[in-house]
């Protein structure tokens, strides 16, 4: 039987990897947006963010996690992602 203090060292530790991915996928979002000024491209992209919606809702169902839950973070991470690159 696992005990309360196993449980939470491994959400700790689930935890540090969810900011460390997150970290790693703000780096490459400041390199795409790097690119995207060098190219003078528009910072958003409405119908990649679309795209993205709906492989996000297919992953989110096929995990068993709700669609809503998994829109409303993304559009967090998202957020963050233009208020980075505003800052640039």
């Amino acid at each position: 039987m696992t005990d309360l203090a196993e449980l939470r060292a491994a959400i700790d530790e689930i935890d540090g990897q969810l900011l460390a991915l997150l970290a790693e996928r703000f780096r490459v979002t400041a390199e795409v947006g790097r690119l995207k000024k060098a190219a003078a491209l528009p910072g958003r992209d409405a119908q990649r963010e679309a795209e993205q919606i709906r492989r996000l809702h297919d992953e989110a169902r096929r995990l068993g996690l709700g669609e809503e839950w998994v829109t409303s973070l993304w559009r967090l991470i998202l957020d963050e992602v233009v208020r980075r690159h505003a800052q640039a």
